[in-house]
Parts: C-alpha cells; structure tokens; sequence
C-alpha cells in the first residue's frame, strides 16, 4: 500500500506485497507485471490538505473593557 508520505500518490493504494524486511530495506513483489498491462490509470499528484491555525486574538489590555482592545 501506497503511504501518502512521498506526496505523489494517495495513501492506500495496493502495489505490492512486502516479501522481505531488513532495517529501513524493504522488497516487495509488485502486484502487477508491467509488460502485461493493458491499461493504467494517471492519477494528478496527492496534495495533502494542510490545516493552518487562523491568527492569534490579541490579548487583552490591562484595564480595557471586554470587547475593546484599545491601547490607553
């Protein structure tokens, strides 16, 4: 299964199976043979939506009123 971390491919889609680990090494045995394909599917490129946090609310001033962020 694809992981998504590249960022070229959705997470989980099937491509192979894992025959052989060592360490960071991995083999696999692709699910489909090449030679023998008569038709693919092109995929654009997995973006990952990113969620960015909006602006922090300026904090309060001392001895303002709720609601008013005035400077004295």
């Amino acid at each position: 299964m694809t992981s998504g971390i590249g960022g070229i491919y959705q997470p989980n889609i099937p491509v192979a199976v894992i025959v052989r680990v060592q360490g960071e090494i991995a083999w696999g045995f692709p699910l489909a043979n090449p030679s023998r394909v008569d038709a693919v599917v092109v995929e654009r490129a997995f973006e990952q939506v990113v969620t960015r946090p909006g602006p922090a609310a300026p904090a309060p001033t001392e001895g303002a009123e709720p609601g008013n962020t005035a400077t004295p």
